[in-house]
């Protein structure tokens, strides 16, 4: 999944670089920044300030016994979710209360290195170290938030859209569309098998990690243009593929397959294989993608696939 992002930039950085525009349009970028921040750019906005206690309420409420839940209070995710995360050990059912908290005190900071962020690497070591590592521990020792965070989105019976007055048939057409079951088989793949534990000595987060600050030059060498072994550039034709496939959704397995066959053009190129390898190859990184590639989480991951992208897609659906 890290180098269908990279790759995903890349396609973007490709374009930015051809049309010589603002990179990923950051102007906008900063304008929304700028919203969650006070003028100081040291804490949040006086209206980011008036949500959190609201928002806190629904995330860390006092404890009570499951039949005690009331709709009122649960308002934002609703009794089947806040009842999911009830089933949790002790420890795990905190893992949202302390996320939240830990934004509530350091996310200010967070997003205001990201707007000051000079270049995408810059502004992934922040990412990496504020949001993908602590989700990823939190994960591993405790796989069962992804089976409680997916039933919420499934089973969602609170009362949001409502109370803020917003449409939710998209909402609703996601959640009768999706397939769960492939989507929780994939998730659960990933970190029981690529993710959680040690391979050969090593840890797999600290590891994975390490190769997103390498995906963050490939990005960058990608928006300056150069044609070099760590940039996008080297392989754009394999790249335009995969996105006429996105484009087409028709087929499920060419969709894939395109991913495939761009990420072993990234990935695998001979005259580049060391140096690529230098950057992105550990045992970590060689076992989630075998991961993706064993027949089950590939089926899998086509029936996810095809299940969601089946709903942007009026005319093309995936066969």
């Amino acid at each position: 999944m890290r180098n269908l992002a990279v790759l995903l930039l890349c396609f973007v950085a490709l374009q930015v670089s051809a049309q010589d525009e603002d990179m990923f349009g950051m102007g906008e970028l900063e304008e929304a920044f700028s919203m969650f921040l006070d003028e100081s750019g040291t804490g949040f906005s006086p209206m980011i300030q008036g949500v959190m206690p609201i928002i806190e309420a629904q995330i860390c409420p006092s404890e009570e016994s499951a039949d005690d839940c009331q709709p009122m209070e649960n308002w934002i995710f609703g009794c089947n979710c806040r009842n999911s995360f009830r089933k949790l050990s002790d420890e795990c059912k905190r893992k949202p209360c302390q996320a939240f908290r830990a934004f509530r005190d350091n996310g200010a900071a967070v997003i205001n290195s990201l707007k000051n962020a000079e270049s995408v690497q810059e502004a992934m070591n922040v990412i990496v170290d504020s949001i993908v590592k602590p989700v990823a521990h939190a994960l591993c020792q405790c796989p069962g938030l992804v089976d409680s965070s997916l039933s919420c989105v499934q089973n969602y019976d609170g009362m949001l859209f409502e109370m803020a007055e917003m449409d939710r048939s998209g909402f609703d057409a996601f959640r009768s569309s999706a397939d769960w079951n492939s989507m929780n088989k994939v998730m659960r793949a990933f970190l029981s098998e690529a993710w959680c534990g040690e391979v050969d000595g090593a840890n797999c987060i600290e590891e994975l990690a390490k190769g997103y600050d390498v995906m963050a030059q490939f990005i960058d060498n990608t928006i300056a243009g150069n044609d070099v072994c760590m940039s996008g550039v080297r392989f754009a034709k394999k790249m335009s593929r995969y996105m006429a496939a996105v484009d087409n959704l028709s087929d499920a397995n060419e969709f894939i397959e395109a991913y495939l066959d761009m990420e072993k053009a990234a990935m695998c190129d001979s005259d580049c294989a060391e140096e690529i390898a230098d950057g992105f190859y550990s045992c970590c990184a060689k076992k989630a993608m075998e991961t993706v590639r064993r027949k089950p989480i590939k089926k899998a991951l086509i029936k996810t696939v095809k299940s969601i992208w089946n709903l942007i897609s009026d005319e093309k659906k995936m066969a």
